[in-house]
């Protein structure tokens, strides 16, 4: 009786550990731009986007082919790069906050 309620309750914290682990708020971020990238698929062929772009040779009309495309593009494809966006810049915001770049990227104090 006291293995199996042991095996029980194992189970329960293991399945917390897991949804705590799935459901961070970090993870929660990155799903959601991930989310909005993949219905972005459904309404842009990012295939002939990039095609497009090959054929600009600086940064300043990379910038013009940029904004032209996001104005003339559908509201639908605004609002979900917008949203895009605002989610990835959330995150990278957060690992910056909360440390979350790898120690080999942090400058070493050399003394």
């Amino acid at each position: 009786m006291n293995n199996q309620l042991n095996k029980k309750i194992m189970h329960s914290v293991y399945a917390i550990f897991i949804l705590r682990k799935v459901i961070n708020e970090t993870v929660f971020k990155l799903y959601t731009i991930a989310a909005f990238a993949w219905v972005g698929t459904l309404y842009v062929s990012f295939g002939h986007v990039f095609v497009n772009m090959q054929s600009f040779s600086g940064i300043s009309e990379l910038y013009q082919f940029s904004v032209s495309s996001f104005v003339n593009t559908e509201l639908i494809v605004q609002f979900l790069s917008i949203g895009m966006f605002m989610m990835l810049a959330w995150f990278i915001k957060d690992i910056i906050q909360n440390n979350l770049v790898p120690s080999f990227l942090h400058k070493q104090n050399i003394a």
